[in-house]
Parts: structure tokens; sequence; C-alpha cells
């Protein structure tokens, strides 16, 4: 049966893959974004407990004017800037690189610290570390996030991007840097996780539960006119192979009451959806 899994902040729905006991093999070098990727740092967007994140928090975007020759090196002044801040009071941090259209790298991210005016010190230290790369003042971007809508703005626009985005597209990997990439998103810290809700559905209430999706995301899509969006909603289900697009999974920024009454709705219409609990191993 398909399975629901339902975060605090979004949700997702598909075909479990059967059980594989083939031995993986050992994870060779980062080349790039890849779908995983993205989908394990959506996934921990997803899980975040919004309501639990204390302290005060900074949103941030850091850029370089000249490509460092090597990932090793641009991972090198990441770390340092993580150990800056964490000497700064620094409680927990997320970071991840994309790459201008030109091949150079710039990094996101977010910091919370206990102290109201650390954040305001990120760009000093990142301009300490990166000046050899021709890091200027002009290039670089840090801001207050406000409360727990900061929060939700910063997943709006970084959790939802794909591998087909520009400015995480192959064809924009510096060329020194297509061999290995490194590592392109991380977090360090204590935050606040919450395991989703499962829940097993028959063929038919996962039909609906996609259809329901697709709507309550492009209504907010014309809201915020995300045209972008609404042209990918309308087609996200759709598939020239019939097999193909009856098993075609979701995964979207669904609040969680919204889901948990669009669980509700499905049994009142006769679909049947049992909760997967912790202990359960079928």
């Amino acid at each position: 049966m398909p399975i629901m899994k339902f975060y605090p902040n979004g949700g997702s729905a598909g075909n479990p893959n059967p059980v594989n006991t083939h031995q993986r093999a050992k994870r060779g070098k980062v080349q790039g974004w890849t779908p995983r990727a993205a989908r394990n740092q959506r996934n921990f967007f997803f899980s975040v407990d919004t309501g639990s994140l204390t302290g005060h928090g900074f949103s941030f975007t850091l850029t370089l004017r000249d490509c460092p020759p090597t990932a090793a090196e641009f991972h090198r002044m990441r770390d340092a800037l993580m150990k800056r801040l964490a000497r700064l009071g620094m409680i927990r941090g997320h970071w991840l690189v994309e790459w201008q259209r030109r091949g150079v790298p710039h990094l996101h991210g977010v910091a919370y610290f206990e102290d109201a005016n650390a954040g305001y010190h990120i760009v000093s230290k990142w301009l300490e570390i990166a000046s050899d790369f021709g890091a200027g003042l002009r290039g670089q971007d840090c801001k207050p996030i406000h409360a727990i809508r900061g929060w939700l703005q910063y997943l709006a626009k970084h959790g939802s991007r794909g591998v087909s985005h520009y400015q995480r597209s192959n064809d924009n990997v510096p060329k020194e840097w297509k061999e290995k990439t490194g590592r392109l998103w991380g977090k360090v810290g204590d935050w606040p996780i919450r395991e989703p809700m499962r829940f097993r559905v028959d063929r038919e209430g996962y039909w609906q539960y996609r259809r329901v999706v697709r709507r309550y995301c492009l209504s907010a899509a014309r809201k915020e006119s995300n045209w972008r969006s609404v042209s990918y909603l309308r087609r996200m289900l759709k598939s020239a192979d019939r097999p193909t697009s009856e098993v075609r999974g979701v995964a979207d920024w669904v609040p969680l009451d919204v889901q948990i009454r669009i669980v509700l709705w499905l049994g009142s219409e006769g679909c049947r959806v049992v909760q997967v609990l912790e202990d359960d191993d079928g």
C-alpha cells in the first residue's frame, strides 16, 4: 500500500520500494547536487519543529568574486566560518552551496544565537576568511529571521529547489570542481526534529490525497503570484505513460494541521487509512 508521511512543515506520499537486501557500495566522490541530496535536505526542512526553535536567527548569503581553485579550499572557508560562528555562541546552523551562472560558488545559510546581536558579525567573519577570493561587502546579505515566518520563508526559497534549478545545475559547476564538489549542504548544532507521522492508504485514497495536495499548493502559488510553481503544479501528476502517472509520488509544503484534515476527510470518504506505529514491522 502507498505510504503518506506527515512532517511539521510538509508531507509526502509514494509507493514504498520493495525490500532491498543488496549491500550498498561505499559512497564515492560527491559530484554536484543529486536528487537524493536535494530530497534529504528537503526532508530535514520538513522535519524541523519550528515551534521549538530558540534563540535569535539570521539568514545569510555569502559570495565571492573569484572561484577557489578547488572545492576543498571553499569547504575549508566554510568550516572556518562555522567555527567562528560557534565561538560567537551559535546554537544551530544550516548551510548549502549553490553556483552563479558564471561558475562561482556562494553560500546560503541560517544561524541561531543566544545573543541577539551576534548574527550581525556573520558578514565580517566571512570577509576575513574569504578576502583572498575577492569577497566584498556589497556582495553579502545577512538579515534577522523574524519568528517562524522568517524561517518558513527561508525554507520556501531553498527547500523547494531541485537539481534542475540553475543554481544547482551541474552545468554551472566550476570546471576545476567537476571531479569532486564535496558535500553541498549540512547542519550543525541542536536542531529540534520531529519524526513524521506515517499512514498506509489504499490506492484510491492515495490518488485522492495527491489531487487534494495539488489543489492546495496551486491555490497557495496563485495567491503568491508564483507562476513558475503554478506551471509545475498543473502538470506534476501527468505522464504520457499511465502506469507511471498512477504511482507518481508527491512532496510539498503542506502544514501539518492541513494534512491531518485531509486524512480525516479520506476516512469519511470510505478510503482505508491506517496509521503506522513505531513498533509496526509490517
